[in-house]
């Protein structure tokens, strides 16, 4: 798992300063965190979608008002039909043919 959602009761740090209590103390309440979460196959990316969340009594993860940052773009089936695929029709076959170099003799 990769977010066990409880700090340890004894935080292993060298001072145990009235600073670092007091930071240690905010940290164990509830703290927002930005999710980005990406929406994809191996083929395509789907969309991108980000959300502000906070840690429940649980531990478990709870977003808040999530919105999309990016999504495709809608393209009109009509707009494509006409081009053709890159591996349909006849490939071309390359002209290969020797050719002659002047070069002076060695004689």
């Amino acid at each position: 798992m990769l977010w066990e959602g409880d700090f340890p009761e004894k935080v292993a740090i060298g001072s145990d300063s009235p600073e670092t209590t007091i930071v240690l103390e905010a940290v164990r309440e509830k703290m927002p965190l930005v999710l980005v979460m990406v929406w994809s196959t191996p083929r395509q990316l789907q969309s991108i979608e980000w959300a502000v969340a906070e840690l429940d009594g649980y531990g478990r993860v709870q977003p808040n008002g999530q919105e999309a940052l990016w999504e495709p773009e809608i393209v009109a089936d009509d707009a494509t039909s006409d081009v053709e695929s890159f591996d349909s029709g006849v490939p071309v076959v390359p002209v290969v043919a020797l050719q002659t170099q002047d070069r002076p003799s060695d004689a």
